[in-house]
């Protein structure tokens, strides 16, 4: 995450003395997750963009997670904001760079509406976020995978934001396994960075 460095600390894994041989995909969160809890105030587009060029291969646009996943004017207005970072960051990054939209929304008739506000704007993207995983139980979470794979656009990779049960991944392992037997072939990753950053927030990193 951009915002776990200062201009002295961070990597810069692209400059020169640090290139090295490896297949390994680097990522990098956007830091909304910490703009929506009020952890940080503000974050440029542009310097996000900068931090991805010399840092990853793979980073999320910068959304802007709403605290009211449940109102479809807040929403709109996420939506709205999202496209425009999506816009001017492609500007500012390689053509060949991994950059991955966000689904936001509590209920899923809400994350299809966003979703369509996004892909209705620019459907070019490898890789969708899915927003969430933190709020629900298990098998809400996995529904709620389960219907963004299915339905609409399909994406090279579906990447679910904020995993905080283990027994979680190994569900999404079996998942992945069960689509491809249908004939739904789709890389299913995700992470656990949200409830390490909301526990940052409230200072009990060690649980």
């Amino acid at each position: 995450n951009p915002h776990a460095y200062t201009p002295n600390t961070e990597p810069r894994l692209r400059v020169a003395d640090n290139l090295f041989d490896s297949d390994k995909v680097i990522i990098s969160d956007s830091g909304g997750f910490q703009l929506g809890h009020g952890s940080i105030n503000f974050i440029h587009p542009g310097e996000l963009a900068g931090f991805y060029n010399r840092n990853v291969d793979e980073g999320v646009v910068l959304d802007i997670p709403a605290r009211s996943l449940g109102d479809g004017d807040i929403l709109k207005h996420t939506a709205k904001i999202q496209n425009l970072n999506s816009t001017y960051m492609k500007k500012h990054l390689p053509k060949d760079f991994r950059l991955s939209t966000v689904a936001h929304g509590l209920s899923l008739d809400r994350v299809d509406q966003f979703r369509r506000d996004i892909e209705d704007y620019d459907a070019d993207f490898p890789i969708i976020c899915i927003s969430g995983a933190l709020r629900f139980n298990l098998l809400e979470s996995l529904h709620r995978t389960l219907h963004i794979i299915e339905t609409g656009k399909r994406y090279e990779q579906y990447h679910i934001l904020g995993v905080s049960i283990p027994l979680f991944y190994a569900v999404l392992i079996r998942l992945a396994y069960v689509l491809k037997k249908k004939g739904i072939d789709v890389l299913i990753t995700a992470d656990s960075s949200s409830p390490i950053a909301f526990s940052l927030k409230h200072t009990y990193y060690s649980q």
